[in-house]
C-alpha cells in the first residue's frame, strides 16, 4: 500500500504542477500552438478517463500516444512554446507512469482493509454510545 500511496501522491503533485503551468500561461495571455492543443488536450482527457477506469492497458495506450505527440511536436515549429508544452507533456507522462501500477492493482475495487471495520475510540465488541430516544447514533 505504501508504494501505491506514494504513486498517488506523485500524481497529485504532477496535477498541481500542471495547473500552475496552465495558470501562468493564461496569466501571460500567451496562446497555445493549435496543433499542440489539439493533440495534448484529448490525451489529457483520455488519460484521466483511463486512470478513473483503473485501466492499465488504456493508460499505456495514452502514454504511447503522448510519445507520438512529442515526436510530432519536436519535428514541427513549436520551439517558441516548447518550455510550456514540454512541462505539460512531462506532467501528464509522470501522472500516467505513477498511476499505471495503481490502476493494475485497482485498490478501490478491493475489499476493505480489516482496520477499516474497527471503530476508533471504542474497543471491538463494546456497546455503541447511547443516543437520545427516537434518534439513531450520528444523527442530530
Amino acid at each position: 500500500w505504501h508504494d501505491l500511496l506514494r504513486r498517488m501522491e506523485q500524481a497529485v503533485a504532477e496535477s498541481r504542477s500542471m495547473a500552475r503551468t496552465l495558470g501562468r500561461q493564461d496569466a501571460r495571455r500567451s496562446t497555445w500552438d493549435p496543433a499542440f492543443a489539439a493533440g495534448w488536450t484529448p490525451l489529457l482527457t483520455a488519460g484521466g478517463q483511463a486512470v478513473s477506469d483503473a485501466d492499465p492497458v488504456e493508460i499505456a495506450a495514452v502514454r504511447g500516444q503522448l510519445e507520438l505527440l512529442v515526436d510530432d511536436a519536436s519535428a514541427g515549429s513549436l520551439a517558441d512554446n516548447w518550455p510550456v508544452h514540454g512541462a505539460l507533456v512531462i506532467n501528464l507522462r509522470n501522472i500516467l507512469d505513477a498511476m499505471d501500477e495503481v490502476a493494475a492493482v485497482n485498490p478501490l475495487g478491493q475489499p476493505p482493509a480489516p482496520l477499516s471495520r474497527v471503530r476508533w475510540g471504542r474497543r471491538p465488541g463494546a456497546a455503541a454510545p447511547r443516543t437520545a430516544p427516537g434518534r439513531r447514533h450520528g444523527q442530530p
